[in-house]
């Protein structure tokens, strides 16, 4: 599965295929592409995700009357 509900395939799917990884980072340290290649055959696949005009935002905060959520059984 990669992100944002893309499901693999061909050779994508394929653990032993030949794959590669690039991440671009800003002179500030930013993120701002990530990229990888899957395989070398026609059925070759690249993912690539890229993040613009990022900004800085707090951390949002709970309301003064939040409750920590109650623990669920686990169930296996």
């Amino acid at each position: 599965m990669l992100p944002f509900g893309y499901v693999a395939h061909d050779e994508a799917a394929n653990p032993t295929a030949a794959r590669s990884a690039a991440v671009t980072v800003s002179a500030a340290g930013t993120v701002r592409e990530i990229s990888v290649t899957w395989g070398t055959s026609a059925s070759a696949w690249t993912y690539t995700v890229a993040y613009q005009q990022l900004g800085a935002t707090p951390p949002p905060a709970a309301p003064a009357n939040a409750r920590p959520l109650r623990d669920r059984p686990h169930t296996h």
